[in-house]
């Protein structure tokens, strides 16, 4: 995943609502895909956990939103 030093300034992080102007991620909208374009949705690196489970044969990422 490929971490951005800024937000940019027209984006809103879907978590905490706010646009502050620091460290973010893009997250592929599902659905949008078309040929090789995708839609992505900027959220703030701090407002993002994830989580890895040992599910027996198989892992599993889980995220999970802070507010």
């Amino acid at each position: 995943m490929r971490v951005f030093k800024k937000f940019p300034k027209k984006s809103i992080c879907p978590i905490c609502g706010k646009n502050t102007d620091k460290e973010c991620v893009l997250i592929r909208i599902n659905g949008t895909e078309e040929e090789r374009n995708i839609e992505a949705r900027c959220y703030h690196l701090d407002c993002l956990e994830l989580t890895e489970y040992d599910m027996g044969k198989e892992l599993t990422i889980a995220q999970q939103f802070k507010k």
